[in-house]
């Protein structure tokens, strides 16, 4: 497959902006003329919004044995929970009225860490730039996409087309995940 069958793809770039992948202002983010009050209905829109938050990456499952048979769980205190509720929270609160939970969905996130103290400049621009340590991409992906289950869609195996990236912001950014989330025709 080639690069020009996605249009919204750049080739030769190396690295890209974070806003390069979500929309900066309410003006990406209007509906069409055309489309039916609230993005709702059939074309579903583009939902958008912001939770600032340090991410968490879901972690593997724990196991334990209870009267014979293996139970697999995630402990009630892990972080990874209340950065699941703030996601359902930040997306219930933005859900237009009519949106489909069965279409094909396409999902941007953009998930911003702090800046370490070791890599910020006393003078000179300490401009964003991406992040390829841990936490991996694909498991803050899978929490993010887990929290929206039965919200966003009814399984996030409707999700399409998922891009992801990760970067550590400039000093004073307030860490956080943006997450647009559009309909695919």
């Amino acid at each position: 497959m080639s690069i020009r069958n996605y249009p919204g793809l750049k080739s030769g770039v190396t690295a890209r902006l974070p806003s390069d992948y979500a929309p900066q202002d309410s003006q990406d983010l209007q509906a069409p003329s055309d489309a039916p009050a609230g993005h709702g209905g059939a074309g579903n829109g583009i939902v958008a919004f912001r939770v600032d938050c340090i991410p968490v990456a879901q972690p593997r499952q724990r196991h334990a044995v209870i009267a014979g048979h293996v139970r697999n769980y995630l402990p009630t205190n892990h972080p990874v929970q209340q950065f699941k509720h703030e996601i359902r929270q930040a997306f219930a609160w933005k859900r237009p009225d009519g949106w489909n939970v069965t279409r094909p969905m396409e999902v941007r996130l953009v998930f911003v860490f702090p800046r370490p103290a070791s890599k910020t400049r006393k003078r000179g621009e300490n401009p964003p730039y991406p992040k390829a340590g841990k936490p991996d991409a694909d498991n803050l992906a899978k929490a993010v996409l887990d929290a929206l289950n039965g919200l966003a869609w009814n399984d996030d195996s409707q999700v399409a087309i998922l891009y992801v990236a990760k970067w550590v912001g400039e000093p004073g950014r307030v860490p956080g995940v943006t997450v647009t989330i559009e309909a695919i025709e």
